[in-house]
């Protein structure tokens, strides 16, 4: 599902402007900044987690809608931590991400941070300064607000608070309840007229203390503009009208410490949350407008984006060397030197992406690209020379699973995928010692989204190329009881990827040098390196 920057408007029935007073919950607030209490400070071990560095004592937040020449979400947290051990003194860096779109972005405010210290027989606080304040972009569509509180050592208590304003109602904040260190309280509260009907997606193992929905209603003032309805004339004014809601509640006690492990994408695909879909809009004597379940639509949106699809079309500045290549007969050889082409003509920046940076042209003049520049570039070759080749969407396994539904943002990834006959081979050229038809590991995560103009389809996400590590040996036991002879180590797939560039990085002397020293039990001649760059070949 793509939206537009702009924020869905209500229809111009009476409205120019409208403010919000918003109902309680009939539940004071579970934490309140600047409430922290000397036992907190002097904690010195969470007893119910003894090896827990860190412990979130409290975590609150809520989202509530308003209205001023448009609709906008906004977002509040406090979040109270202790921090045990020096290890977790890393729970002082915050980073806020805040959605961008265009010229339009979220808007994160209201931020305050202190430290409290135990120090001397009494508590010392420590306020942050605005100067701790930055932002950093993270993609093209997202940037960090980051900041750090000061004066935090063990023992110490933060308390951070900070609001985000949306004028994208599709973003309504997630929540996660879980994290790396034990919570003892969590809550979230949203409050969402009616007008606007979200799909809860909750994921995880731990239950709710407590899950309630609750209708309320809001007060709003309407003022109308005068005009005419017909021949006749209409006063301008105010009307104050009550509009329903529903005030959502959740609420987590003592969640345990969530830990990474072996195997799995992202510890993010299993922590405790609950996220939000946007599905409809239903203002009064409207439509209803839906916003789910459109692949079509999706596919629609990007091939049609300025930064995506229209990028596929733009195919000159490439031409004379691709033309360079038409003499090839054999099919694969010739997809083959297309791409070894964009891999040498193209540098990956190291910047995950589904859109290109500008545009592809300027990433093929300066030779250096996020993901999008270099793979939807590698797509645009490919049908350029007759391929049928279609860009992929993915998520990354850092980023975590696919969307089940069609939400765009969740996407943060693009590949190629090209068909010869009843075979297709997915492709990512981000990597110069990626062969043909392997995909890098942080690709390798369920399924993507293949985007054409009949809608798009889905693809699993594996790699052709099997990882091999195959160790063979001829050897003959003298009669000193010592064996002698030739050992060969044959590496393919993903452990062969892994292997050149750790050879690449240390060079390949250095690196020789290194495996002899590391045999302590064995004494060898100079190892010998075979296909360092046929990647094609173990």
């Amino acid at each position: 599902m793509h939206l537009s920057t702009t924020s869905i408007r209500r229809p111009a029935l009476l409205v120019a402007l409208l403010f919000s007073c918003f109902v309680t919950y009939g539940q004071e607030a579970p934490i309140k900044y600047g409430k922290v209490t000397d036992d907190e400070v002097k904690m010195k071990v969470f007893a119910a987690d003894t090896s827990a560095a860190a412990v979130i004592l409290a975590d609150y937040g809520r989202s509530y809608f308003t209205y001023s020449d448009d609709f906008k979400i906004t977002f509040e947290r406090i979040v109270r931590i202790k921090i045990l051990k020096k290890s977790a003194l890393d729970w002082a860096n915050v980073v806020v991400p805040y959605y961008v779109k265009n010229s339009s972005k979220e808007q994160v405010g209201s931020i305050k941070g202190t430290t409290y210290n135990y120090e001397n027989g009494k508590v010392v606080k420590v306020k942050m300064e605005n100067s701790a304040i930055f932002d950093e972009k993270e993609s093209a569509n997202w940037s960090n607000k980051k900041f750090a509180l000061p004066a935090v050592k063990e023992g110490s208590v933060l308390e951070i608070a900070y609001t985000v304003t949306s004028d994208f109602l599709f973003n309504l904040r997630e929540w996660n309840f879980q994290y790396s260190i034990p919570v003892v309280l969590s809550e979230y509260r949203a409050s969402i007229p009616k007008f606007f009907e979200y799909k809860q997606i909750a994921q995880g193992y731990e239950s709710f203390a407590l899950k309630e929905s609750v209708l309320g209603t809001q007060n709003v003032t309407l003022r109308r503009s005068g005009g005419y309805v017909g021949p006749h004339r209409v006063a301008g004014g105010t009307d104050i009208e009550s509009i329903d809601n529903v005030n959502h509640r959740w609420v987590m006690k003592d969640v345990p410490a969530i830990k990474p492990e072996s195997f799995i994408t992202t510890i993010n695909d299993y922590v405790s949350k609950i996220e939000f879909e946007l599905e409809w809009i239903r203002f009064p004597n409207t439509m209803p407008k839906s916003f789910a379940g459109n692949w079509s639509r999706l596919s629609e949106d990007l091939l049609a984006d300025e930064q995506f699809g229209l990028q596929l079309n733009r195919t000159g500045y490439f031409k004379s060397e691709l033309a360079a290549l038409a003499g090839i007969k054999d099919t694969l050889s010739k997809l083959n030197a297309i791409y070894d082409l964009v891999k040498k003509s193209v540098k990956w920046n190291g910047k995950n992406s589904k859109y290109a940076t500008t545009n592809l042209r300027s990433a093929y003049t300066n030779k250096t690209g996020n993901a999008a520049d270099v793979n939807l570039m590698l797509v645009a070759m490919l049908r350029e020379a007759g391929f049928n080749a279609s860009p992929v969407v993915l998520s990354t396994r850092e980023n975590g699973r696919a969307p089940h539904t069609p939400v765009l943002i969740r996407f943060n990834y693009v590949i190629g995928l090209v068909k010869i006959g009843d075979k297709q081979l997915l492709l990512d050229a981000t990597d110069p010692y990626m062969p043909l038809g392997s995909l890098p590991l942080r690709c390798l995560n369920g399924s993507g989204r293949i985007i054409h103009e009949q809608g798009g389809d889905w693809v699993a996400l594996t790699s052709d190329e099997k990882t091999v590590n195959m160790l063979s040996a001829d050897l003959t036991i003298l009669p000193t009881g010592t064996l002698d002879g030739q050992v060969t180590q044959s590496v393919a797939g993903m452990w062969a990827l892994n292997m050149r560039h750790n050879i690449l990085r240390d060079g390949e002397d250095k690196y020789l040098e290194k495996m002899v020293n590391n045999q302590t039990q064995l004494e060898r001649k100079k190892p010998v390196l075979k296909n360092l760059k046929g990647i094609d070949k173990p």
